[in-house]
């Protein structure tokens, strides 16, 4: 099952918004918030739009047997959408959306 802590954090690993989470997912607002807030949806299809955009984005979703839970995200995913910037006259270096 997803959990709104893994959904919160798998969005601020990627550096989305809700807004760039619902055009990936195609879900509402309204429908974010209650996941994200911990509130059950009650359909599975918008479960499986949001375990699906957030797996093509690169996050693993982790559920141990001890209850513990977490994501990953996929080291090749990264280098895909993140480049970094480095201005020999501006420090440190900066890592940019692609």
């Amino acid at each position: 099952m997803l959990d709104g802590r893994q959904i919160r954090a798998a969005r601020a690993m990627l550096g989305w918004s809700r807004e760039d989470l619902l055009k990936a997912a195609g879900i509402s607002m309204s429908a974010l918030l209650r996941m994200e807030s911990g509130q059950a949806d009650s359909r599975g299809s918008t479960l499986s739009k949001v375990i699906h955009a957030l797996a093509s984005a690169g996050i693993e979703l982790v559920h141990r047997d001890d209850g513990a839970i977490g994501i990953l995200l996929k080291k090749q995913e990264v280098s895909q959408q993140f480049s970094w910037r480095c201005d020999p006259e501006a420090a440190p270096c900066q890592l940019n959306r692609k």
